[in-house]
């Protein structure tokens, strides 16, 4: 009822409108101040006018208290503990305001009587600080601390943010909350809580008060509210940070504490449970810490401070804050508490990282538990992202705190070296590229907040990961090059394929747009991202490939899903290709995507049914060619070895060659090299020509030799193909291609070469699905069993939120084709456009039939193994 809080309001009045008489009228004072508090949050206001009249007149009397404490020579205990029931009756004053809507003039009143913290406060602190050796001094600073603390944390909130009361805030700041008068009392606590014991032992209650807490829930409540005073301050940024400046002892002393004593005691209780209490201390230092940080940091952690062994040590703390963020808010929480507590962890993690304050050794121990934590943060941001009522300028911050800490750790990110590594970066590249979208809308959001461009700055900076794929690639290469190969990992293999499946989605998702700006979100931004996108795509493909081709020999990957990856990676690096502005446009990186159409061609030939797949193949070989005399040695020497793996293997691209009259520029390119003096790479170029010749040699016997009954049109085709083969004799090719003997074979290539030309027509008609239509059938039909064992066989998928793994029937919610039952889709939106755009209108039925046929075959095989059992 609020008559009994008008009845208490009035008792406090004249109990605190004078000096107590004596040390029992103080004690009876500090109970009746105790139950204040619990008054102030329990009774409805049926009389808020009156509530607000007692309360004034209250607080007026803590001006007269203020005065006689100035004048009184020391304190003694019965000053001193009216001073301690005036600041536990100040905390219960602010709690009661927050729930009257007073006038900013007495909420200007309520701000002042902290002038009673900040003038006696440091006195009895230094005094009680300077010793502590027994458990009764150590319970005395506890409380001491914790009552100045809470008072000044709950007016600050309520009464002076320049937020929400902007006109109190500001007159407070001006006078009694000026830096000269909160500074030295801020230095005192600071002192008092550093002298604290490393270890509190839980003391007598009777010494702690008979409150019920443990000396270590005290010493958190009291960092807790240290934590929001700082962050109260930190927002009069101008005023208080040139005085932290001018005060480096307080600075070092202030840091001290929110790193050495806040920071443990908060990773220490950072639970999903206790981030997610609001009467926890550690919800309050997620909250506030971060913020907390910038009064005595200014926009940077003093570096002589971050230099101390400790420093990693933060970092580590920091992290397991992170691993415990609620992902979900709770009904009961604000989104503006919800948005806090999530920016402020994210600028703890930042200010700790700032380039140029950790040691190197220090930054690079703690780079990959920071990438390990990287899919954790992402999972934050789509949290924040999927609540609209979180206000922007949180978000804004969240990202900002996180690009600082990728940029202060990340380019100290060492090399791949382990398979647990290597698991790590692929999940942490993987959750940002599925990110992107939703990064790409928070820019949208914060764009508010000054312009900031927050959100695509920390896209490119944990994008910027793509950097490292590589080394990657050189890591698997190396293991399963070594005289005792590594084992390969089916979780590995998972891993690698879900993060390749995540930049196939985002190649798709960016060719939607093109040059709508979505590649801003990539390293480099607009200009340069496309092309360092293609380069990690390739490096991404080595390392997957790499590792799935060893599952593959060791029975953990079937062959049908290595044709998935291939056959995405073919739909997605045309894509990237045209993003990057064609061949023309990416000519410094064709060495990686003529390797990668060698590579994936070679695991899944029906690829090159595909025409064109099989133009891109060949142009890029020319231009490959093309550039070979500006190029350096080792670049050359590559070349010359893919040109020549390309044209030796797949007739397919040395006929796309021949027909278009490439192969005599590439021997002219190679006389050139050879008068330049470059005789080993014109070695290597001179016999790309008899290569290709070769094949396309070879691959008409064969078709000649194959078909038995041939129909009319193939019967014309096969006679004039008859009249060119023949074409290689007397062509020897040399295993080592840089062999000399080459040059004496050039004259007669060059005769051959429009015979091979007219040949390699006669071998693409004779693939054309007009004329083997049952060899097209196959083909498409392993193109689409390759599909199937996607997660979403569409292969120019962007759904780049989806969730779940990337193998058929992994992904959330994904759902199956009704007439096949063989494919999955992530949506709707994807199999509507496989049907009508990727084909499988056509190869439907062949697959629901091929589907019916295992089913049967593998039954009958079953029945078969069961008589064979009965009968022996």
């Amino acid at each position: 009822m609020s008559s009994d809080l008008l009845d208490s309001l009035q008792r406090l009045a004249h109990g605190f409108s004078a000096p107590c008489a004596s040390l029992a009228d103080a004690q009876a004072l500090l109970a009746d101040v105790g139950a204040l508090q619990g008054e102030a949050q329990r009774h409805e206001l049926s009389n808020p006018a009156e509530v607000s009249s007692a309360l004034a007149t209250l607080l007026q009397h803590f001006g007269a208290l203020g005065r006689a404490l100035l004048s009184a020579p020391e304190l003694d205990a019965t000053l001193e503990t009216q001073f301690h029931a005036a600041c536990v009756a100040i905390e219960g004053c602010a709690h009661l305001a927050g729930r009257l809507l007073l006038q900013h003039n007495d909420l200007f009143r309520l701000a002042s009587t902290l002038t009673l913290v900040f003038v006696a406060g440091p006195a009895l602190l230094q005094q009680c600080a300077s010793s502590i050796a027994t458990p009764a001094q150590c319970a005395s600073v506890l409380i001491k601390c914790n009552h100045q603390l809470a008072a000044a944390a709950s007016v600050l909130k309520t009464a002076t943010n320049l937020h929400r009361q902007p006109e109190a805030g500001v007159a407070f700041f001006r006078t009694a909350g000026r830096p000269d008068a909160v500074l030295p009392w801020l230095a005192a606590v600071s002192q008092a809580l550093l002298a604290l014991p490393e270890r509190l032992e839980d003391n007598d209650q009777q010494l702690l008060g008979g409150s019920g807490y443990s000396a270590q829930d005290w010493h958190a409540r009291a960092l807790a509210d240290y934590a929001c005073v700082a962050q109260e301050l930190a927002s009069v940024s101008d005023a208080y940070n040139t005085a932290m400046q001018q005060s480096p002892a307080t600075q070092q002393a202030m840091l001290s504490v929110l790193l050495d004593c806040c920071l443990p005691v908060l990773a220490a209780g950072s639970l999903p449970d206790t981030l997610a209490d609001e009467m926890h201390p550690a919800y309050g230092l997620a909250v506030c810490l971060g913020f907390a940080l910038e009064l005595p940091c200014a926009d940077y952690v003093p570096t002589a401070h971050m230099q101390r062994p400790a420093s990693a040590a933060y970092l580590q703390q920091a992290l397991q804050v992170v691993a415990a963020l609620p992902l979900q808010r709770r009904e009961a929480d604000t989104a503006g508490r919800f948005g806090t507590q999530h920016a402020g962890t994210a600028l703890l993690l930042g200010r700790l990282c700032i380039h140029g304050n950790l040691p190197a050794s220090t930054a690079a121990a703690a780079a990959w538990p920071f990438v390990e934590a990287v899919p954790r943060l992402a999972a934050m941001l789509a949290a924040l992202a999927a609540d609209d009522s979180i206000p922007a300028s949180y978000v804004d911050i969240a990202c900002y705190g996180l690009q600082l800490a990728g940029y202060g750790l990340l380019q100290h990110l060492p090399p791949i070296s382990t398979d647990s590594q290597l698991a790590a970066w692929a999940a942490a590249v993987d959750a940002p590229l599925r990110l992107a979208p939703v990064l790409l809308q928070l820019q949208e959001r914060c764009r508010s907040v000054n312009d900031s461009q927050a959100p695509l700055r920390l896209s490119q900076q944990l994008l910027g990961l793509l950097g490292s794929a590589e080394a990657a690639a050189t890591h698997v290469k190396g293991k399963h090059a070594a005289a005792q190969p590594a084992a390969a990992d089916e979780r590995l293999v998972q891993q690698l394929w879900a993060l390749h499946t995540s930049m196939c989605r985002l190649v798709a998702w960016l060719a939607t747009d093109p040059g709508g700006g979505r590649a801003a979100v990539l390293p480099g931004g607009q200009e340069q991202g496309s092309d360092q996108l293609l380069k990690a795509f390739c490096h991404a493909r080595q390392a997957l490939m790499g590792e799935a081709t060893r599952a593959l020999k060791e029975g953990l990957l079937s062959k049908e899903r290595l044709h998935g990856m291939c056959a995405a990676h073919a739909a997605a690096l045309q894509s990237a290709v045209q993003l990057a502005g064609g061949l023309t446009g990416c000519r410094r990186m064709l060495a990686f995507v003529v390797e990668d159409l060698l590579i994936i061609s070679r695991n899944c030939e029906a690829l090159l049914t595909d025409g064109s797949l099989l133009a891109l193949f060949s142009e890029a070989l020319v231009q490959l060619a093309d550039i070979l005399p500006l190029a350096n040695q080792d670049f050359r020497l590559r070349a010359t070895e893919l040109l020549m793996q390309s044209v030796g293997i797949f007739p397919q691209v040395a006929a796309a060659l021949a027909r278009c009259g490439a192969l005599q520029p590439i021997v002219e390119q190679a006389r050139q090299l050879e008068r330049s003096g470059v005789s080993e790479v014109a070695l290597g170029l001179f016999a790309v020509a008899p290569h290709a010749v070769f094949t396309l040699d070879l691959a008409a016997r064969e078709v000649l030799e194959a078909v038995e009954r041939p129909t009319a049109a193939q019967l014309l085709l096969l006679l004039q193909m008859r009249q060119l083969v023949g074409i290689a004799d007397g062509l020897e090719i040399s295993a080592d291609a840089r062999n000399a003997a080459v040059l004496a074979q050039l004259p007669l290539v060059s005769r051959h070469l429009p015979a091979a030309a007219r040949l390699a027509d006669l071998l693409r008609q004779w693939w054309q699905p007009a004329m083997q239509p049952e060899r097209h059938k196959e083909a498409q039909l392993a193109l689409a069993q390759a599909a199937a064992t996607r997660s979403c066989a569409y292969l120019h998928c962007a759904n780049l939120g989806g969730e779940g793994g990337p193998a058929a029937g992994q992904g959330a919610g994904s759902k199956r084709c009704s007439a096949c039952h063989t494919v999955w889709y992530c949506g709707t939106a994807c199999s509507h456009a496989d049907w009508w755009e990727g084909g499988h209108r056509r190869v439907c039925k062949t697959l629901g039939a091929a589907r019916r046929a295992a089913k049967e075959a593998a039954a009958a095989a079953s029945a078969e193994g069961g008589e064979s059992q009965q009968c022996s």
